[in-house]
């Protein structure tokens, strides 16, 4: 196995930080399911939690006094019943994927809130920093994904919470600091990516030719 980088790593260079926070869960195999069958999730802790999140008036107040834009990118699956996330307030935007980019979200949005969705590497990647809001990562390990290697809360590239209390504080600390990256997580991300360059899909494809090289020797 070679390392040698992801190639999308290559198109995180060039971004411009606009002042927005982007919400981006991942879905849940619970949920698939529901929607498989014809039901709606609606009554769903997931589509609760969420929601309450965006509604979160303290959360709300200080989107609109530093004027910041809050969008929730959920994740395709779980978009097929999107109309089911709601707020009224002009600073929160719910995104469709058909509007929107997820590689041009990343790298526009000055902060990231996930639960577990691999888009924290992108987003780390771009030394900006992260929070992990995991009301449900109990019941996500038994029923969705297995644990694997990476444990959070030894790695994760920002604080991790299960309290929307909580979340809002950290969210609301890192508004007032210009989104400013801690120096722990930085850290973090600079020991998980060795390599921290543009030149991700030249490795690849130089291992490709010498793949090609070795078979025609054999």
């Amino acid at each position: 196995v070679k390392y040698t980088g992801l190639a999308r790593f290559d198109n995180l260079y060039d971004f411009k930080k606009k002042d927005q926070i982007l919400l981006m869960p991942t879905w849940r195999r619970t949920l698939a399911e529901m929607m498989k069958q014809g039901l709606s999730i609606k009554d769903t802790e997931y589509v609760k939690n969420w929601n309450s999140l965006l509604k979160n008036p303290k959360l709300l107040d200080a989107a609109r006094k530093a004027n910041i834009d809050i969008i929730f990118y959920p994740h395709i699956e779980v978009q097929k019943q999107i109309d089911l996330f709601e707020s009224t307030d002009e600073h929160v935007i719910i995104a469709s994927f058909r509007d929107y980019d997820v590689q041009q979200l990343l790298k526009d949005s000055a902060l990231l809130i996930t639960d577990s969705s691999s888009v924290h590497f992108d987003f780390a990647y771009m030394m900006k920093p992260c929070l992990y809001y995991q009301f449900d990562f109990e019941e996500f390990l038994k029923r969705h994904y297995a644990k694997g290697y990476f444990d959070y809360p030894t790695m994760a590239f920002g604080e991790v919470t299960q309290a929307e209390g909580e979340l809002v504080d950290l969210i609301i600390s890192y508004i007032n600091s210009g989104f400013a990256p801690k120096e722990e997580y930085l850290r973090r991300v600079k020991a998980f990516f060795p390599l921290h360059d543009r030149n991700n899909c030249r490795r690849i494809y130089d291992e490709i030719i010498k793949l090609e090289k070795n078979e025609k020797k054999s």
